[in-house]
């Protein structure tokens, strides 16, 4: 099995659509086809119903469905794994974090507590806490969510806070009108800790979108960079915003607060 084979899964549960997952991992349709028919060929059964529009998981999809991110995201932490065993720092701390975190918080944290010689590897959350558990790393730098709670290790301390902001750019509008957001709007992937927390959110509050979002992703900051672009609104990280930004938050619609834990390998 090949690491793109499940990207390119990943790719068409999210747009449903042979032509725009193809368009979005920069291949071309037959040859993105090819390559989802090669995962099935290797799986032994067939993943989609394609005559369905859109396109529809079969059981078999389902079942892969419930290990196709943690596979991808176990192939890159092996990846991880091995390349910091080259290192020019043998004796440094090592450090397991988001991508988030180390864009927006971890470089004051790093001068605060003046730590002078460290590895940082930049993972996802429950790489993050794998590591952790098999001590391959002294400290482990995390966003905390609902649902995360019984897999984070009792000794886990508070160490900052964030919160996701719906901001966008002055040049684009964004309004509600009978419990609908209006505009174009950038959402994050439905499975990610940030998409399920705005969901939960957007339920609570009876909001929804009216129309499907412009964009969805699951990095933070490719998001913020579509904002900051001009091309809509979305939920930014608040630290990732600079002082000098053209991201304007809206104050109509809900901002969800976080907070940022420390784990230490030992106790």
């Amino acid at each position: 099995m090949e690491l793109s084979w499940i990207e390119d899964f990943i790719a068409l549960n999210e747009t449903r659509n042979f032509t725009l997952a193809a368009r979005k991992r920069n291949s071309t349709q037959p040859a993105f086809s090819r390559r989802i028919q090669n995962l099935e060929n290797w799986l032994g059964a067939i993943l989609y119903d394609r005559d369905a529009r859109p396109v529809a998981l079969t059981a078999a999809g389902q079942e892969f469905e419930k290990r196709a991110l943690r596979l991808r995201d176990d192939m890159m932490e092996a990846r991880r794994a091995v390349s910091i065993t080259t290192t020019n720092l043998p004796d440094a701390v090592t450090i397991y974090t988001t991508n988030t975190i180390a864009i927006g918080f971890l470089p004051h944290w790093i001068a605060d507590n003046n730590i002078k010689s460290y590895r940082l590897v930049v993972s996802s959350v429950t790489s993050c806490l794998d590591a952790i558990r098999q001590e391959r790393c002294d400290y482990a730098l995390i966003h905390s969510f609902e649902g995360l709670e019984e897999h984070i290790p009792s000794r886990a301390m508070v160490i900052g806070h964030d919160r996701l902001v719906f901001a966008g750019n002055a040049t684009q509008d964004v309004k509600i009108l009978n419990n609908m957001i209006h505009g174009n709007i950038l959402m994050y992937s439905p499975k990610t800790a940030f998409g399920r927390s705005i969901e939960e959110k957007m339920k609570a509050q009876n909001l929804s979108l009216a129309l499907p979002p412009l964009c969805e992703s699951a990095s933070a900051e490719a998001l913020m960079a579509q904002v900051r672009a001009g091309l809509g609104h979305g939920w930014v990280v608040n630290s990732l915003i600079g002082d000098h930004d053209a991201i304007i938050p809206n104050n109509e619609i809900f901002d969800i607060p976080f907070d940022i834990l420390l784990i230490q390998s030992k106790p």
